[in-house]
C-alpha cells in the first residue's frame, strides 16, 4: 500500500524587545496568506533591526515588509524567482527613500528575510543579523558570506544574495539579530532549540536575556514538522510571540496595592514636608506634655518651650493657609489648623505610614532578591548538569562507556536535587529525558513501546482471564488460558478457540517444525493442531507423565523440567502420538540443586534458569557453569527469571527477567550481556516468542502482545 503523504508545516516562536531606553528599532514579523493558492507559495519571515533609530526609521521597516509581501505573491510560479523579484523591488524602494533624505538607516540596518515553501527555505541577509540551522543536534551557519559587513553599501545592494536549502522534518532554524549570539553560546542555543518547541525555546531565551539585562533582541525559531505529527502531540498552549518589555508590578494583592498607592504616598510626603519642623519637635517632645487648668477650669494642653495659642481661631491663620495651599483644599486645611492636637496626630500617622511602606518595600525587595537567588541556584545546577552531560557525550564518542555512564549518573544526581523546584521545570524534565536516552544508548537498552499493541486478549471475553505462554505456529501466535487463543502476527486478528478444558497448565513447546504445539496440563500431555484446531492425547510407556514446571522439545523428543525430583526427564518419540518411558537426562543429579529451577530451552545443549538468577547449562547430561557477564548497573543481576529461549540457529540466549520488567539478550558462547528490552510501563511480562527471521520479539504482557525489534 502506498504510504499516505504527510502535509508539511512549520512551527514558529517569535521574540522581540520593547524596552524603554533601547537604542534599536526592532520588528519581528511573519506573513502567511489566507488564500490557499498563495498559502502554497510559502510564508515570509522578517527580523529587522535598525541601530540608532530616528523618526523616519519605521518607514524603512514598513517599506521592507510591505514591498516584499506585495511582490512575492504577484508571481506564484516559483518561490525562489518570486523572492528574487521581491528583493529587487525592496532595494529600489530603499534607494528611493535614501534619495528623499531618509538615509540614516544605511550601515545601521541589520535584517533577515526568509521564505519557507513546503520546507524549502530561501533566506537573505544584510548587516550583522545571522541565521543558523540545527539538524541532528548539529548547528550550522547558513547565512555566512551572504553580506559584506564592513563595506558601506549602496541602497540598491542592500539584499543581494540568497541561501537556499531543504528543511528535513525536525530541523530548527534560528533567525536573529546579533544580540542573541552575543549573549548565548551557539551550543546553548542548539540545546535549547533541540530540547524545546519553538514557543518554549523563545520563552526560555527571553528568561535568560532578561536575567542578563539585554535591552535589544529580535529572533524567530522555526521547526519543520507535519500537520499529522502535530495532531498526535499533546501541546501545552503557549503564546507564539514573546515580548521582552519593561515589567509592570506583579505580586500579591497587597504588594500590588502598595505599588499602586505610590502616588498617594508621594502626595502625603509633600503634605508632611511642610510640617517637618513641627513634626520633628512633636516627635522629640511628645512625652513631655503636661496638663494645665484655664481660668474657666477647662483642661488645656501646653508644650514647652512654645506656648499654645490663647484662643482657638475659627479661621485658619494666613501663615498656615499659605504653607500648604497647593496640596489640600482650604476647608480641609482649616479643619486641621483648627485643632492642633488632631494635626499632630495626622503628622504622626503619615510618618508611621511612610516608615511602614519603607519596611514593606525593604521586605519586598529582600524577598525578590531571595527569589532571584533561588532561581540562580537552580540555573547553576542546570548548568553543572549540562556540563556533565557534554563530558559524557564526548566520552561516548570515543567509546569510553564507563566514563560516560559515570558522568550521566552525576548529572542525574544534580537534577534530582532540583527536580521539585518550581523554576525551569521544563528544562529539568528535558535534560532528564536526554540523560535517560543517552544512558539507554550506553547500556544498549531498548524501551518496549506500550502505547500500541499487536493484539489484546482481554477483548475476547468479559471474563477476567489471564493468558500465559506465547508460541508461534505458522503465521499465528498462540496463548493459553482455560482455552486457547491466537493472534495473527501481521494483522493482530484474534481468534478464540473454545471447546477445550485446560486447567493446571504447566507449559508448551513447538513440535513438527512449527506445525504443532505440545502442551502439558493437569497431568496430561496433548498436541494441538493449529490447522484443524483439534487436540490429540499423547501417551508414554509409563503409566503417567513425570511432574514438572516446564517442558521443551528437541527433534520432537519431549523434555520435562522437574525441580521436585531434581531432574530433567527425556521422552523419545516412538512415532505418532506415542513416547518412550522417561529417562533422567542429568548424569549426577545429587551433585546439583535444581529445586528452584524455572525454565528450560534446548539447542543441543540444555539451559535452565533458577529463581536465584543463576543459569545452568548441560552438555550430554553433564553440568557446566554458565556465567552471564557485565549486565549494566543498577540491575546487574537477574530477579526471578521465568523463561529462557534459544535454538540451534541463534547465537543468543534470551532471558525473561520479570522482576526487573525486561528481556535480556546474551551472547550464547561468551555469556556477555548484549542488550535488554525494558517494559517499565507494564504491570507484568508473562512470556515472549522470538522470530529470528524478521528480528522481532513478541512479548505477552498485561494480556496484550507487544513487539520490539532486536
Amino acid at each position: 500500500m502506498k504510504a499516505k503523504k504527510e502535509h508539511s508545516t512549520v512551527r514558529i516562536g517569535k521574540l522581540f524587545s520593547k524596552l524603554s531606553g533601547q537604542d534599536n528599532l526592532i520588528q519581528v514579523e511573519h506573513y502567511t496568506p489566507e488564500k490557499t493558492t498563495k498559502k502554497k507559495h510559502g510564508s515570509v519571515y522578517f527580523v529587522i533591526d535598525i541601530k540608532h533609530p530616528n523618526q523616519n526609521s519605521q518607514a524603512v521597516v514598513d517599506t521592507i515588509i510591505k514591498t516584499t509581501i506585495k511582490h512575492f505573491y504577484k508571481n506564484l510560479d516559483d518561490p525562489l524567482t518570486s523572492f528574487e523579484i521581491a528583493l529587487r523591488h525592496v532595494n529600489e524602494s530603499l534607494a528611493t527613500l535614501a534619495e528623499e533624505g531618509n538615509s540614516e538607516w544605511i550601515n545601521n540596518l541589520n535584517a533577515l528575510i526568509a521564505v519557507v515553501s513546503d520546507h524549502e527555505i530561501h533566506i537573505t541577509q544584510t548587516g550583522t543579523a545571522e541565521s543558523y540551522l540545527i539538524r541532528n543536534k548539529i548547528i550550522s551557519h547558513i547565512t555566512e558570506g551572504l553580506s559584506e559587513k564592513n563595506d558601506e553599501k549602496h541602497p540598491l545592494n542592500t539584499f543581494i544574495n540568497i541561501s537556499s536549502g531543504k528543511m528535513n522534518i525536525g530541523d530548527r532554524i534560528i533567525i536573529s539579530s546579533e544580540h542573541l549570539y552575543n549573549n548565548l553560546s551557539l551550543d546553548r542555543l542548539r540545546r535549547l532549540a533541540v530540547q524545546h518547541s519553538p514557543t518554549t525555546c523563545v520563552a526560555e531565551i527571553a528568561r535568560i536575556l532578561a536575567q542578563e539585562n539585554v535591552r535589544s533582541i529580535g529572533s524567530i525559531v522555526l521547526e519543520a514538522t507535519t500537520e499529522e505529527k502535530l495532531a498526535k502531540e499533546v501541546i501545552r498552549p503557549q503564546p507564539e510571540e514573546v515580548i521582552l518589555q519593561d515589567r509592570k508590578h506583579q505580586g500579591t494583592k497587597f504588594s500590588a496595592l502598595v505599588s499602586n498607592s505610590q502616588g498617594f504616598l508621594d502626595k502625603a510626603k509633600s503634605i508632611s514636608s511642610s510640617y517637618y519642623a513641627t513634626a520633628s519637635g512633636f516627635v522629640g517632645k511628645i512625652f513631655s506634655k503636661k496638663k494645665t487648668k484655664s481660668k474657666s477650669g477647662e483642661t488645656k494642653y501646653s508644650r514647652t518651650p512654645k506656648k499654645p495659642p490663647k484662643t482657638i481661631a475659627k479661621k485658619a491663620p494666613k501663615k498656615a493657609s499659605t504653607s500648604i495651599r497647593s496640596s489640600v483644599s482650604s476647608n480641609l486645611l482649616q479643619k486641621i489648623n483648627q485643632k492642633a492636637p488632631n494635626k499632630n496626630i495626622i503628622i504622626v500617622v503619615i510618618i508611621v505610614l511612610l516608615i511602614a511602606v519603607l519596611a514593606i518595600s525593604v521586605t519586598y525587595l529582600k524577598n525578590k532578591q531571595n527569589l532571584s537567588d533561588k532561581q540562580t541556584l537552580v540555573q547553576d545546577k542546570i548548568t553543572s548538569a549540562e556540563g556533565l552531560i557534554n563530558e559524557a557525550d564526548n566520552a561516548l564518542i570515543v567509546g569510553d562507556k564507563s566514563t560516560a555512564q559515570s558522568k550521566y549518573n552525576q548529572a542525574v544526581d544534580i537534577l534530582t536535587e532540583i527536580e521539585s523546584s518550581p523554576y525551569f521545570s521544563e528544562e529539568i524534565l528535558a535534560l532528564n529525558g536526554k540523560i535517560l536516552s543517552k544512558k539507554d544508548e550506553v547500556s544498549n537498552i531498548v524501551r518496549i513501546m506500550t502505547d500500541s499493541n499487536l493484539a489484546d486478549f482481554s477483548t475476547l471475553s468479559e471474563e477476567d482471564k489471564n493468558f500465559t505462554h506465547l508460541h508461534k505456529a505458522n503465521e499465528n501466535l498462540f496463548s493459553f488460558s482455560t482455552n486457547i487463543a491466537s493472534a495473527n502476527i501481521t494483522s493482530g486478528k484474534l481468534t478464540n478457540i473454545t471447546g477445550f478444558d485446560i486447567s493446571n497448565f504447566v507449559g508448551a513447546t513447538i513440535v513438527k517444525d512449527g506445525d504443532a504445539i505440545d502442551f502439558y496440563h493437569n497431568g496430561q500431555m496433548q498436541q494441538f493442531d493449529p490447522e484443524s484446531n483439534t487436540l490429540q492425547d499423547l501417551t508414554s510407556l509409563d503409566s503417567a507423565w513425570k511432574p514438572g514446571v516446564e517442558i521443551a522439545s528437541y527433534y520432537d523428543n519431549i523434555y520435562i523440567l522437574s525441580p521436585m525430583e531434581n531432574q530433567i526427564y527425556k521422552y523419545s518419540t516412538l512415532g505418532g502420538s506415542s513416547y518412550s518411558s522417561a529417562s533422567g537426562y542429568i548424569d549426577s543429579p545429587g551433585n546439583i540443586d535444581m529445586s528452584d529451577a524455572t525454565s528450560i530451552t534446548i539447542d543441543g545443549s540444555i539451559y535452565i534458569t533458577k529463581n536465584d538468577g543463576s543459569v545452568y547449562s548441560f552438555i550430554q547430561g553433564a553440568h557446566s557453569e554458565y556465567t552471564i557477564k557485565n549486565i549494566p548497573e543498577p540491575y546487574s543481576t537477574l530477579a526471578n527469571p521465568s523463561q529462557i529461549y534459544t535454538n540451534e540457529d541463534l547465537d543468543y540466549l534470551f532471558i525473561l527477567d520479570p522482576g526487573n520488567k525486561r528481556i535480556l539478550q546474551i551472547n550464547k558462547e561468551s555469556g556477555e550481556y548484549m542488550k535488554q528490552f525494558v517494559g517499565e510501563d507494564l504491570e507484568n511480562i508473562d512470556s515472549f516468542e522470538v522470530n529470528d527471521k524478521i528480528k522481532t520479539i513478541y512479548i505477552l504482557g498485561d494480556n496484550k502482545i507487544f513487539t520490539v525489534n532486536y
